[in-house]
């Protein structure tokens, strides 16, 4: 998938909103992986999570990470010192966690199963919460076949 591609996907998705702000998304879903699979992945997470609004954050839904990370700002902070987390880093972060959950906490694992847990969050916010499962949720079903769509019917 190239970037026109990645548009065409998101245009698709949401319509002809946000048409400017798409192009940010893009041009980071872009930078972040070479795989058609991993890039129709990242577009699908940003619609979900984001709607390909700059101002929404954080974008891709980062927010474990954010909360493990104080130095970046949380949703609503403007304190002296923190840095907000860009569109590009969170595109990084979103990829390094659905590899992290497709190599490690649900290996060999259908998509739907890995963006099931990716929603349900890679860990535990509290010792006495139960770990995040691999099973695939609603949305997690819609969006494997927003992937298969666009990034080949072949897609497990």
């Amino acid at each position: 998938m190239n970037i026109s591609q990645v548009l065409a996907m998101m245009m698709a998705m949401a319509g002809e909103r946000n048409h400017t702000e798409r192009a940010v998304y893009a041009e980071a879903i872009v930078a972040a992986t070479e795989s058609a699979v991993e890039r129709a992945a990242l577009t699908t997470i940003a619609k979900s999570e984001n709607w390909f609004h700059v101002a929404s954050y954080p974008p891709f839904g980062v927010t474990h990470w954010v909360r493990l990370h104080p130095e970046v700002c949380q949703r609503r902070d403007h304190y002296e010192g923190c840095q907000r987390l860009s569109i590009r880093r969170a595109a990084d972060i979103a990829l390094y966690s659905l590899r992290f959950i497709r190599r490690v906490r649900c290996p060999g694992r259908p998509w739907a199963d890995v963006l099931g847990r990716y929603h349900h969050g890679v860990g535990r916010d509290h010792p006495e919460q139960p770990f995040a499962g691999c099973y695939p949720d609603p949305l997690a079903l819609r969006q494997v076949r927003w992937i298969r769509m666009y990034a080949g019917r072949t897609v497990r």
